[in-house]
C-alpha cells in the first residue's frame, strides 16, 4: 500500500491543486485533491477486510 499511495501522491503533487490532503501509511492511504474549476478527486487504499491478501483502492473523480 505504501508504494501505491506514494505513487499517487507523487503524481498529484505535480498537478497544482488548490486543495491537497495526503495521509500515506504502510497499511493504507488517503489522498484528497481539488483543482479549482476542473476536478476533485479522492483516492483511498487499504487492505481488504475480508481477504488480507488483497488490497482495495477506491477512486472518486468529479468534474467541475
Amino acid at each position: 500500500m505504501l508504494t501505491v499511495g506514494t505513487s499517487y501522491k507523487d503524481y498529484y503533487q505535480t498537478k497544482n491543486l488548490s486543495q491537497n490532503t495526503q495521509d500515506i501509511q504502510a497499511d493504507g492511504f488517503s489522498i484528497v485533491g481539488r483543482e479549482d474549476g476542473k476536478y476533485a478527486v479522492t483516492i483511498t487504499g487499504s487492505v481488504s477486510a475480508t481477504n488480507k491478501d488483497l488490497n482495495e483502492i477506491t477512486v472518486v473523480w468529479g468534474e467541475e
